[in-house]
């Protein structure tokens, strides 16, 4: 996952296009690749982590699971504040 990450200076975004309407449980994988940053992590616009510490060079984490319910096709997640690097997301659809 490292080979393909997304970086954004002051916050980072992800958008899944075309998701189908419902309740979806979403895990993301961060890394750090240099110097500790905190920002804090959002899914559909609800803030889930206030003040995640990125840690020091070469660490990942998997967080979540986070609910996301899903109404008009769209997906996001994204943080405010330090620089942060997302490498991977899991969604899992919750029933039908």
């Amino acid at each position: 996952m490292i080979r393909c990450s997304v970086f954004g200076k002051g916050g980072t975004t992800v958008k899944l296009n075309q998701v189908p309407s419902g309740t979806y449980l979403v895990y993301l994988y961060v890394w750090e690749d240099n110097n500790p940053e905190v920002y804090a992590l959002f899914v559909q616009n609800k803030e889930v982590i206030k003040a995640y510490n990125s840690g020091p060079a070469g660490h990942w984490d998997k967080l979540g699971p986070f609910t996301a319910v899903v109404t008009d096709s769209v997906l996001e997640v994204h943080s405010v504040g330090g620089d942060a690097n997302f490498s991977g997301l899991e969604v899992w659809r919750l029933g039908k």
